[in-house]
Formats: structure tokens, sequence, C-alpha cells
């Protein structure tokens, strides 16, 4: 599912028109993209927790980008962001969202 269909079935599912529905998905995707580059972990209880992860720097041969190029890069220390899903939400059956609203 992309982003603009998750807006509209939020919308539909809240009875809300899709320019609020899309306001609020859009005012959530950043306030998180915010804590995130504040804090180092957002644990949002039934739903999961979102965490940041450096990377060491290490080194790649050119033949695993390009086979036909022995050469080596160095790829920098980098932070990525994880997503790990709460036990609720990996049980949940599709049908099924009262167990995430009991947890919240």
């Amino acid at each position: 599912m992309i982003k603009k269909e998750f807006i509209q079935k939020y919308a539909e599912k809240n009875n809300l028109e899709y320019k609020e529905a899309q306001k609020i998905v859009n005012d959530f995707i950043a306030f998180t993209t915010e804590i995130l580059r504040e804090e180092d972990i957002l644990i949002l209880r039934g739903f999961g927790t979102f965490h940041k992860r450096k990377r060491k720097a290490h080194k790649m041969s050119g033949s695993s980008l390009k086979p036909k190029i022995s050469k080596e890069y160095l790829l920098e220390e980098k932070e990525h962001i994880f997503f790990k899903p709460s036990y609720c939400l990996l049980k949940t059956k599709p049908s099924d969202s009262s167990l995430l609203n009991e947890n919240i």
C-alpha cells in the first residue's frame, strides 16, 4: 500500500475529508522524523519501536557493485532507522484490530 492509499483508507474509516486525513498523516510522519532526529528510540506501545543504529564505516569491493571493476570503496559510517513491530502487531490478524486497541 502506498501513502496515498493509506490516507484514503484512513479518511474513509474516520469519516474525514481527504485533506484532513492527509494533514494528520503528514503531521505524524513529520513529528516522528523530528523525534528520531533528537532521540535514539521511539516506542509506540502496541505498534512497535523505531530506533537508530550506527553502521560502522567499511570497505566494499567494486565487484559487488560493478563486476567488471575491482576497485574498493570506503563506505562512511551512517545512521539507519530500524522498526521492530510489537508482539501485538505481529500476532493480530488483519480482520481483528481489537488486540491493538486493548494495549494502547
